[in-house]
């Protein structure tokens, strides 16, 4: 409704390559943190008509992505990339981060409500249990991402670098013989991903003073 929507969304803006580098450098730790949370919630001892659930919509999750993509050679990992990667990247950050967040954020002024009200959304709609702390984690991070600098390509960016890699690492572990059912229900793991919560702090606190900086120099 709005007559400016790209301004704001926050597609419109200047943008630094300070940015740009802190965002890829908070989304490569923010992969080994999710990473953590993945592994946690396997751990987790649920009743075991609990587990045979959730394990049957992780079986179902695995099955529909393995109907979508082949990764048998180079030209299916560059057509994956951009259906799997890019494009969810820019529609799901414009909906939730560049809509919902947005919106929750300017009708009640209250920072950590909108980031996390959206994340758990976020999380809900894909549908997998196991992978519902990982995703909510990326949530958070995408959210604190967007809502720093007001601009809704570093989410784009961290969202793409985070399903790009997921992409990369099955046609990987596919060329070795796994199949892709195989690969996503793949449970392996550790807790050392919660080491890079301090770094992602810290790049956090140089992200928002960048982002400071370059709104201040926008409106100069």
């Amino acid at each position: 409704m709005s007559r400016k929507p790209l301004e704001l969304t926050g597609f419109k803006g200047a943008i630094t390559g300070k940015q740009i580098l802190l965002t890829a450098l908070i989304m490569a730790c923010g992969l080994a943190l999710s990473s953590a949370f993945g592994y946690m919630s396997y751990q987790i001892p649920f009743p075991k008509e609990w587990t045979t659930f959730f394990q049957r919509l992780e079986s179902d999750y695995a099955k529909m992505a393995a109907n979508l993509i082949n990764l048998d050679n180079g030209y299916e990992l560059f057509i994956s990339i951009i259906v799997l990667a890019l494009i969810p990247a820019i529609c799901e950050e414009a909906l939730f981060r560049g809509g919902l967040q947005n919106y929750l954020y300017r009708g009640y002024n209250k920072f950590w409500f909108s980031i996390v009200i959206v994340s758990l959304i976020f999380s809900v709609v894909h549908f997998s249990f196991y992978g519902f702390l990982s995703r909510f984690v990326l949530g958070i991070i995408l959210g604190l991402l967007y809502q720093y600098s007001g601009k809704l390509w570093f989410p784009i960016l961290a969202h793409f670098i985070n399903n790009a890699t997921a992409v990369i690492v099955m046609y990987s572990q596919k060329s070795s013989g796994k199949t892709i059912e195989a690969i996503m229900n793949d449970k392996d793991g550790s807790y050392l991903g919660f080491l890079a919560l301090p770094l992602i702090i810290f790049l956090f606190v140089k992200f928002r003073q960048a982002s400071v900086t370059q709104t201040t120099t926008d409106g100069i």
